[in-house]
């Protein structure tokens, strides 16, 4: 009995230790979902890169794709999706017809899209599409605005 209770005793210590905090958004998710939130319409549909923790999360729009992981346990064949998403963040020429068929209005490209394999193609957007803003090292490309 007294070694279930130190056991427990010992778990419930770690489980309160700071080394058990691990923030899922950091502070520069939380800029970027704030600026998403004061320049997008609440029914605005952003792609990002397909992560559990992206600041699209936070600022309560629309996503084309969360983590595939989530998808992939509830039964949803996300891998076509996929393949789309990561034909328009790498800014196929192609891509266009994709971006209407989702009826994408914004890209967010940050450390998670540059993350991926391939990174996404900054460049691609910076050339075709208006900077909403830029914050935290991310930018939000406006696709409607096209220049």
């Amino acid at each position: 009995m007294v070694l279930l209770v130190l056991a427990g005793g010992l778990d419930v210590a770690r489980g309160l230790s700071p080394a058990e905090q691990v923030p899922l958004f950091s502070a520069s998710d939380q800029v970027v979902a704030r600026r998403i939130r004061e320049t997008t319409s609440p029914r605005a549909r952003i792609l990002h890169a397909p992560i559990h923790n992206s600041p699209v999360a936070l600022s309560g729009r629309q996503s084309l794709m969360g983590y595939a992981g989530h998808l992939w346990s509830h039964g949803i064949d996300y891998q076509p999706r996929e393949a789309d998403l990561r034909q328009i963040l790498g800014g196929a020429a192609e891509s266009v017809p994709l971006l209407e068929k989702y009826q994408i209005e914004y890209v967010l490209i940050g450390p998670a899209e540059m993350a991926l394999s391939p990174p996404a193609c900054l460049s691609c957007f910076s050339s075709r599409y208006p900077v909403v803003f830029e914050a935290a090292g991310s930018r939000l490309f406006h696709l409607r605005g096209r220049s």
